[in-house]
């Protein structure tokens, strides 16, 4: 499959970013009272290389009273809105995955259609 390196990519990823995570954070606090977060990307290093997920990613927070100190305790729920919670704010980068060199983003050319407004002014390097 053919891979797209965008230069410089990620500086214009965290400018789309930026803008959503005020409202994130809104949403957070409101969706807190009720032991939930909502993270909106997943990092994985493997081999020192990383690849990035945009998605949402629902954390059920408890607290733990152990030896005098509270804990806390967060468990993976899904990708689905966890029942009796409002819908979160639209996600401008949900569905988009890349792998990170420096600034670079690399990413499939299926992700890079449907995500190439992001990058659009910036060069491109095609790889078969």
């Amino acid at each position: 499959m053919s891979k797209v390196r965008i230069i410089d990519g990620y500086r214009r990823i965290l400018a789309v970013q930026r803008e959503y995570v005020e409202e994130l954070k809104e949403y957070n606090n409101l969706v807190k009272k009720f032991g939930f977060y909502l993270k909106p990307t997943h990092v994985v290093s493997v081999k020192g290389k990383k690849y990035i997920y945009h998605g949402r990613y629902w954390w059920k927070i408890t607290y733990v009273r152990e030896h005098g100190k509270t804990k806390v305790k967060w468990k993976y729920v899904g990708k689905d809105v966890p029942r009796g919670l409002p819908q979160p704010p639209r996600n401008p980068l949900k569905g988009l995955n890349y792998m990170r060199e420096g600034n670079d983003v690399i990413l499939n050319l299926d992700s890079f259609s449907k995500f190439k407004h992001i990058f659009y002014g910036l060069k491109l390097v095609i790889k078969e």
